[in-house]
């Protein structure tokens, strides 16, 4: 049986703006869905993502998989949930999906005893390509870059895709996830916006200051002083107050405005992530997080700049195997 680790995600910045070119801060975080090769089909259908990267045609695992046929996957996706109050469990917002399409890609490769070390970026490809055809070319692909490589990375949407890896000079600013306890729904949020940068003709000006607000933004993390990363997450705040509030997407909620005063009054800051609406809440500064009974995640540079890879993943596996190999066919010889 092969298994398979694949991290979480979070958006620190760059919401909206990243769908039409603009610079989204990603980061992997150590939770993990796993995901691992089955005898036999699961009693209920693969979510539409694991599907269509099952049918995806790679060339790597091709060989293998005409052989031995394509691999049936279980999924453990307890660290990408949270309870609620009432006893549901609840996605995170923490890249669920993203997890899904890097993970059964790389299960697959991983089954196949195939490698992606030099093959970043054609691996990347079939990860965004899965993607993007089960979410119906809705998004921008950040999620599913961060979670296929593991990598902390500034990426840039739109029409072509680039991708830059985050060098850390510092972490002296705390950084928390708190889980908001409300999901939200990003397709139904990015629909809205892509609807409204098509059809405002005062659109395009706001998406400009969008842009500039997530590349100052987006460059500062683990770069900056605690009061110049403040200044940049306010300013980043209030171009998204302005363009949530015209393209009528509820990115700021009750609870978002809750936990920024709670924040403010004890010298920090506060803002949502990812599509906002709910999911998950980003706080900065050194805030008394025991007062917030909710599922808290740390952000840890020495974490999230050395997150368990897909990549390494392969590697080991393969190392391991040819070791064998090399084993058996030395013992051979000197028989």
């Amino acid at each position: 049986m092969s298994r398979l680790l694949v991290p979480g995600k979070v958006m620190l910045s760059g919401e909206y703006g990243v769908l039409d070119g603009g610079l989204a801060t990603m980061l992997p975080l150590p939770r993990y869905m796993v995901l691992s090769t089955c005898d036999s089909a699961p009693a209920s259908d693969y979510p539409p993502v694991v599907e269509k990267g099952r049918a995806y045609f790679m060339s790597a695992s091709e060989n293998h998989e005409r052989t031995h046929g394509l691999p049936h996957v279980l999924i453990d996706r307890a660290a990408f949930d949270a309870e609620d109050p009432q006893g549901r469990m609840l996605k995170l917002g923490i890249g669920s999906s993203a997890a899904e399409a890097a993970g059964v890609l790389g299960l697959r490769l991983l089954n196949a005893g195939a490698r992606i070390s030099g093959r970043e970026a054609v691996f990347l490809e079939d990860v965004l390509t899965v993607h993007r055809r089960a979410q119906g070319d809705v998004g921008s692909g950040a999620d599913a870059a961060v979670c296929a490589l593991g990598r902390p990375l500034l990426f840039r949407g739109g029409e072509s895709v680039a991708v830059e890896l985050i060098r850390p000079q510092n972490d002296d600013v705390p950084l928390n996830l708190l889980w908001s306890g409300q999901p939200a729904d990003s397709r139904e949020l990015a629909d809205k916006f892509s609807f409204w940068a098509g059809n405002d003709p005062q659109a395009a000006a706001m998406i400009r200051e969008l842009h500039e607000a997530a590349e100052y933004l987006g460059r500062a993390w683990f770069n900056s002083s605690q009061a110049e990363l403040f200044g940049l997450i306010d300013a980043h705040n209030a171009v998204m107050k302005e363009v949530s509030k015209a393209a009528g997407i509820s990115y700021f909620m009750p609870v978002h405005t809750q936990l920024d005063a709670w924040a403010r009054r004890h010298g920090g800051r506060c803002k949502p992530t990812g599509a906002g609406g709910g999911d998950m809440v980003l706080l900065a500064g050194e805030l008394p997080l025991g007062q917030l009974p909710r599922l808290c995640i740390p952000i840890s540079a020495a974490e999230v700049f050395n997150v368990t890879t897909i990549s390494a993943q392969l590697d080991a596996a393969a190392d391991v195997r040819e070791a064998a190999e090399a084993g058996t066919a030395g013992n051979t010889g000197q028989d």
